[in-house]
């Protein structure tokens, strides 16, 4: 018997003890955004990425993954909550993160696969200025938002959280696909001038006997990493932006009725091209719903003058599906 007990002994002691467990469960990964510092004043943040994978540790695609922000920290275009479905990589970006109030931030991602709850929180801080983020990024080793040497990662969208208008669908939202990464990153640069200059312009929609006239408001920009190189790049965002219900006339029972207003803008995507035809092409699609932005322009000395196309594809459930597009010339000058 003791030789028995002294041999199970051995045998245990020889045991791995530092053997990871393996993965047999599906969850959800933060890839970004994981204690980022976001500046309010410059209304930019670090838009959380994160990946969902199965029990082999692979991606997986076309999944709904909801983001929601605890508190009144920060909100997407106005909104608390964002759903977005994961790309070929198995992930999902939040962009449209806005910052408002100083502080921690908890952003909550869910999502519901093979009957399985799947959570992950990702924590960030916001702060006032350029200078408090580079503090707290030197303190953090966070990535900061906006145009400061502290950047590090992906920005997200600045004044308004994805393209279509939510009083047009009734939801502000972010790319599937793989245009929800491949945006968030190419936001990352950072911006050393910004030119921007305001737009104005109106859209029709019609749903059978509904017809309803939009008013769409808000400032372009354009921040570049340098004005002086051969071919240029920006990051291009739509600040500040604002859709207002002109008229609806009395068949629109089921949407936004005249003088209703809301956000909307567009995730941050990147100009490029030498100063002769500066462009840049901002797709989004949520379900059936799907809006483009179309951008090009001319620079002369630090003066832009483009134009900006805008459509939009809308199912609007029982009054139907619609198209609308609007054309805007711009001028943008350092802002």
């Amino acid at each position: 018997m003791n030789i028995f007990i002294a041999s199970l002994l051995s045998a245990v002691l020889l045991m791995p003890v530092n053997q990871a467990p393996a993965q047999d469960s599906l969850r959800i990964v933060v890839i970004k955004g994981e204690d980022a510092v976001n500046i309010i004043q410059q209304k930019t943040a670090v838009a959380p990425v994160i990946e969902v994978r199965d029990r082999n540790n692979l991606p997986v695609p076309g999944v709904a993954v909801t983001f929601t922000i605890g508190g009144p920290g920060a909100s997407f275009g106005g909104l608390s909550t964002l759903t977005v479905t994961t790309n070929a990589a198995g992930q999902a970006a939040a962009a449209g993160l806005t910052p408002t109030v100083a502080g921690a931030v908890q952003i909550n991602a869910t999502a519901l696969v093979q009957g399985q709850a799947l959570t992950a929180t990702i924590t960030q801080t916001n702060v006032l200025t350029a200078a408090q983020a580079a503090s707290a990024a030197g303190a953090t080793g966070g990535a900061t938002g906006g145009s400061t040497g502290a950047t590090s990662g992906a920005a997200g969208a600045a004044g308004g959280g994805g393209g279509l208008s939510a009083t047009t669908i009734g939801i502000v939202g972010a790319a599937v696909a793989g245009g929800a990464v491949a945006a968030t990153q190419l936001a990352g640069a950072v911006g050393t001038r910004e030119l921007a200059g305001n737009i104005t312009y109106e859209m029709t929609l019609t749903f059978g006997a509904c017809v309803r006239i939009e008013r769409y408001t808000g400032l372009l920009a354009l921040e570049f990493d340098s004005l002086d190189a051969e071919q240029l790049n920006a990051r291009a965002t739509i600040q500040d932006g604002r859709v207002d219900v002109l008229n609806a006339n009395a068949a629109c029972v089921n949407g936004p009725q005249t003088g209703q207003s809301n956000p909307f803008g567009m995730n941050p995507t990147t100009a490029t091209g030498p100063k002769s035809n500066i462009t840049f092409t901002s797709t989004e699609t949520i379900g059936a719903n799907t809006t483009t932005f179309n951008f090009v322009g001319t620079m002369s000395g630090e003066t832009i003058n483009g134009t900006l196309k805008h459509g939009l594809r809308i199912d609007n459930g029982a009054l139907g599906i619609t198209t609308g597009a609007a054309t805007v010339t711009v001028t943008l000058t350092p802002h």
